[in-house]
């Protein structure tokens, strides 16, 4: 957090403010991801909820002084910058609470992925987060998912009332969503930087291109961590492209 002084003629006020993602709250991620910041640059009455100012307040502070703030504020320009998941839980109308996987998916299997990715692709949100966000096991150890076993057809029910959620509760999920997936460019770029990552072609369209339908079986595969699958993707093409290389330098000589 930054502690900031602010002067409102001879009145001073002094507030602690969140210096990136990770320090907003829950409700203060969901206002500004439904405050079309990137779109319009940091609008004032974003900066009011983060400075903690009322309106009576934030209007005897002059533009100039708006202007001069808006550093300060300038991680919410890049949604990029998210590395954790803001929403740590989320409580349906039934009064179950709802956990999010791992912020690097380490704790998602390929089922799971391919699932939740598919349905990301056509913006169906609340299954999305359905399908990602399960309320804990009764009993777990530190090694363990705490979450409930992800199955596409116990989802019915959850799905009810993820739909019934607020429309900005699903939009900064999505947001969430978009730039944790995103992270995942950095870490498997052969996968990411080629055509296949713009292809039409579906996760497991693309599985079995690469690593052949006969690496493990489906059922093996599906309960794989989609960790350890990108991997197995990435690095294959990697080899792929080694392997052609060194066949066209042995062809011009």
């Amino acid at each position: 957090m930054k502690h900031v002084k602010i002067y409102i003629g001879s009145d001073l006020l002094e507030r602690d403010i969140p210096e990136s993602w990770e320090e907003l709250s829950p409700e203060d991620f969901i206002f500004i991801a439904t405050s079309n910041v990137v779109v319009s640059g940091i609008p004032i009455a974003a900066m009011h909820r983060l400075l903690r100012l009322d309106d009576d307040t934030a209007r005897w502070i002059l533009p100039a002084d708006w202007y001069s703030m808006k550093p300060y504020f300038d991680f919410v320009l890049d949604y990029t910058a998210i590395r954790k998941w803001l929403l740590p839980t989320i409580e349906l109308s039934d009064g179950r609470i709802c956990y999010p996987p791992a912020a690097d998916f380490d704790n998602v299997t390929w089922e799971e992925f391919v699932f939740a990715d598919q349905l990301a692709q056509i913006e169906n949100w609340a299954a999305v987060a359905a399908a990602l966000y399960r309320p804990h096991l009764d009993s777990f150890t530190e090694d363990q998912d705490p979450r409930i076993p992800f199955s596409r057809y116990g989802l019915s029910n959850r799905l009810q009332l993820f739909q019934k959620l607020p429309k900005t509760t699903l939009t900064a999920f999505s947001i969430n969503y978009l730039a944790l997936r995103r992270a995942m460019t950095s870490r498997y770029r052969y996968l990411f930087s080629g055509k296949t990552s713009g292809s039409s072609k579906g996760w497991p369209e693309i599985s079995n291109e690469v690593l052949g339908t006969d690496v493990w079986n489906e059922r093996q595969l599906a309960a794989t961590s989609v960790n350890g699958v990108l991997a197995m993707i990435n690095n294959t093409i990697h080899e792929n492209h080694e392997r052609q290389r060194s066949e066209r330098r042995n062809r011009h000589h």
